[in-house]
């Protein structure tokens, strides 16, 4: 389970695999140094949820044009939902990030960093594959009788 996981959203599960990770990440970097080196994959993941939302409101678009053309609303209308939920979800990964500095006195700051990481990435790769399954929804609204 744990390694589905993984592989499915880029995460480890267990608590001990991040702590391994994140020494592996920092590779013997400290101070500034690690901090800027986490917060560029933080920034890179910022960077792929605005595209993200940017694709996901052309396919809002293309469902409200579905729904005018009287395509499945029974498909159609979970979709929009469902990609609704997914257009929250790349948002929430584009709100400020000055939380991840406020960690407990002896906690790394490139620790609270890769925190921020990790829920970023957890959230951007659930917002494409439901993404994704909303888009399937749209090509079978688009290609099945109406309802």
């Amino acid at each position: 389970m744990q390694d589905l996981f993984w592989r499915l959203f880029g995460v480890p599960l267990s608590r001990a695999e991040r702590a391994s990770v994140f020494e592996r990440m920092l590779d013997g970097r400290a101070g500034p140094e690690a901090v800027d080196f986490v917060r560029a994959d933080v920034t890179h993941n910022t960077e792929k949820s605005g595209a993200l939302l940017a694709a996901q409101a052309i396919f809002l678009v293309v469902d409200l044009f579905g729904l005018e053309q009287h395509w499945s609303k029974l498909l159609l209308i979970p979709g929009m939902l469902l990609l609704l939920g997914c257009c929250v979800l790349a948002m929430a990964n584009l709100k400020p990030t000055l939380g991840m500095y406020r960690k407990h006195p002896g906690t790394l700051p490139a620790r609270g960093v890769f925190d921020v990481l990790v829920r970023r990435t957890i959230r951007l790769n659930l917002a494409l594959y439901l993404t994704f399954i909303s888009i399937l929804m749209l090509a079978a609204a688009a290609v099945l009788p109406s309802s």
